[in-house]
């Protein structure tokens, strides 16, 4: 009886972190599809895990990197805004023939991935 208590308890406490991180993910991907930002996309910085793109919308340059589990969104001119958390990996690709970045991202074990379609800043 302890046991299956037990194992009731780990199993409602792993939804709730699977719900929890499927909400991250996309709120994530909400930002990054935001008809408010626009983004363009200029490089990708694989060995510092970071993603640089650009707004039409508010003129300016976007960071996305990978920092202490977090992937966070900075600006050059203010500070930055933790868009997911408890994060392991992130891997970020541009596909040049397609228009396309490639994004996945591993929270708690589990992998998120999405394309977008995306312009490159000229």
């Amino acid at each position: 009886m302890i046991i299956f208590s037990t194992l009731q308890i780990v199993w409602k406490i792993n939804a709730n972190e699977t719900k929890n991180d499927r909400l991250q993910w996309e709120q994530f991907r909400s930002v990054i599809e935001s008809s408010n930002l626009d983004f363009k996309y200029v490089r990708v910085d694989n060995e510092n895990d970071e993603l640089i793109l650009y707004s039409d919308a508010m003129d300016d340059f976007y960071e996305l990197d990978l920092y202490k589990q977090q992937i966070r969104m900075r600006r050059k001119i203010d500070g930055y805004m933790p868009l997911l958390y408890n994060v392991q990996k992130v891997e970020w690709r541009y596909d040049e023939n397609g228009k396309s970045i490639f994004i996945s991202i591993r929270i708690h074990g589990r992998e998120y991935s999405e394309e977008y379609i995306m312009d490159r800043k000229k």
